[in-house]
């Protein structure tokens, strides 16, 4: 799960942080020596981020949707994420309609050195279950607690 938003840009894009540590239940037990995270797991944190993106992008009081992935293209790995490695995830909308968005993520460390890169196509779907739609509100709320201007979390 990403960390923080340190960035968002309304229709465009926004970008992330996730910090890999030694605590987290994902690091593979069976290979002790080589501890590295999953590249499903950045995957998901690369699908969080598109959704928050695809999601504050589109929703209004009249009309709010939650995004699910409904593809996966051309997801790339460079490099092996460790503990102690500090990612950055910048989303950018490539295309945006009532029903699905076509995002682009991108997964670098603190370094600079490219980790990551994959396209998504999210559908945007109508939930009735105010439950959703309460939890994702509290999350958006802990990810942007550190951004000033930010149109209402719907």
């Amino acid at each position: 799960m990403i960390d923080r938003i340190i960035h968002y840009s309304v229709g465009a894009s926004a970008s992330a942080i996730k910090n890999i540590t030694l605590c987290g239940n994902a690091l593979s037990e069976d290979y002790q020596e080589f501890q590295v995270i999953p590249s499903s797991l950045l995957l998901e944190s690369a699908a969080q981020l598109g959704s928050f993106l695809v999601e504050m992008s589109y929703n209004s009081p009249e009309d709010i949707r939650r995004a699910t992935v409904n593809q996966i293209d051309n997801a790339k790995f460079f490099r092996s994420v460790e503990p102690g490695d500090q990612l950055h995830l910048l989303a950018e909308i490539k295309e945006l309609s009532k029903e699905s968005a076509k995002i682009k993520v991108r997964v670098v460390t603190a370094e600079s050195s490219i980790v990551a890169e994959t396209n998504f196509t999210l559908t945007l779907s109508s939930i009735i279950d105010e439950q959703i739609h309460t939890q994702k509100r509290k999350l958006y709320r802990i990810w942007t607690r550190q951004l000033g201007d930010l149109p209402p979390i719907l």
